[in-house]
Formats: structure tokens, C-alpha cells, sequence
């Protein structure tokens, strides 16, 4: 997540918590703009200080890893907030029943784009990065641009 927007950048729902696990979401984190991410904030579970090691240290320390936060400031209570929406929304579909749920993703895109943010005085994190939808019907507009570019590609 973007620390001054708000923008969920890569969300991964798995069933264990291994250190596997986490390397594919710090695989994924690479992939946002080509190239790796200034700071990683974690909470302290051991996994991830393994799969930092292993996808993003290097030498040149280009990337910075602030583990065990929850001993500190709350540095990550806006992302644990936003797993507290998935989890609800979970609930209500009564779990996940496949792997690759479009409940995930859905989430993600009504999260940076529809949903208005009281943290951002009634903003969408798409607006704060400036890539805000001017529609009234904001689905409506990015459904349509989903399927302009599903052409495109055929």
C-alpha cells in the first residue's frame, strides 16, 4: 500500500503463512512500477523476514525492512483496516471457496476507486494519486474501460 494515498498495490489472500507465502507477495511488490519498493513495512512474523531476504535485501540496502511494528507506532494500522474490510466482506460470502476468487481483486479495484476514505476527507486513494474517476457511476466507467481493453488485446 502507498504510505500518502492510501492506493492497495498488491493484495494476496493465502492459506498458510510461510515464508513462500510471503515471497510471492514481495515477488508481486517488484512487479508495481519495475522496480522495488523504498520500505517494506511488516508486522513480526518470522516468515517475512525470510522472504524480505530473499526478494528484496540487497548490499546497497535499496529497500528497507521495518518488521515488528506492532512494537512501534502503529505504522501499518490503515492496511490492517483494509484486511478488516476483506474479512468482513469474507464473512458475508460465507468464506472463500476457491483460490482465485474475483472477490479478491473486486476488492481491491472498489477499494482505490469507489470507495470513499474518511482518512482522505471523503477521497478515493485513486484521487489522491491522481488517477480519480470524474463519472457519477465510477463501476459503470471502469467496466467499460475494462472491456475497451479486453478488445484491444484480442
Amino acid at each position: 500500500m502507498d504510505e500518502k494515498t492510501r492506493f492497495n498495490l498488491v493484495s494476496m489472500i493465502t492459506k498458510t503463512r510461510e515464508t513462500q507465502d510471503a515471497k510471492k507477495v514481495f515477488r508481486q511488490s517488484k512487479k508495481v512500477g519495475n522496480k522495488k519498493p523504498r520500505v517494506m513495512v511488516t508486522d513480526g512474523l518470522h516468515s517475512y523476514k525470510g522472504a524480505f531476504k530473499k526478494e528484496l535485501f540487497d548490499h546497497h540496502q535499496s529497500c528497507k525492512h521495518i518488521a515488528d511494528v506492532a512494537l512501534q507506532e502503529s505504522l501499518n494500522n490503515v492496511l490492517e483496516r483494509m484486511h478488516g474490510s476483506i474479512r468482513e466482506r469474507e464473512k458475508v460470502v460465507r468464506g472463500l471457496k476457491v483460490d482465485e476468487t474475483p472477490i479478491i481483486p473486486m476488492n481491491q479495484i472498489y477499494y482505490n476507486f469507489i470507495r470513499p476514505h474518511q482518512g482522505l476527507q471523503g477521497g478515493t486513494p485513486a484521487e489522491m494519486a491522481g488517477i480519480g474517476i470524474e463519472e457519477e457511476n465510477r463501476w459503470m466507467k471502469l467496466l467499460n474501460a475494462s472491456t475497451r481493453l479486453e478488445k484491444i488485446k484480442r
